[in-house]
């Protein structure tokens, strides 16, 4: 099997990012640190041994291996998407119920 698959929660972050352009909108999307976001990519680059993103001021753009990864990426994970929305029997419903104190639901639980 290609060791580069080692990546792969690299390539979900990385996708994540490059769809908003910005790490912490990843992190915000993804529940995780900006800080992690940007450590995994930065393996991502150092694994496939190329640069994805540019910073241009405050700006981010992706660089071309990184668009081209990008295209890529975000194809197969729809493919993914698809696959396992085939293979689901039934759709997950129900209601569910959370027992939190109320300054955890108010601070963190309601606002996401």
């Amino acid at each position: 099997m290609d060791n580069r698959l080692k990546h792969l929660a690299g390539l979900r972050y990385f996708e994540v990012a490059a769809r908003l352009r910005s790490y912490s909108a990843a992190a915000t999307e993804l529940f995780i640190s900006q800080a992690a976001v940007s450590q995994k990519i930065r393996q991502l680059e150092e694994g496939l041994s190329c640069k994805l993103f540019v910073r241009q001021g405050r700006e981010m753009q992706l660089t071309k291996q990184g668009e081209t990864l990008y295209q890529q990426v975000s194809s197969g994970f729809e493919k993914i998407i698809t696959g396992l929305n085939q293979i689901q029997s039934e759709p997950v419903e129900g209601e569910l119920c959370v027992r939190t104190p109320p300054s955890f639901a108010s601070r963190w639980l309601m606002p996401r």
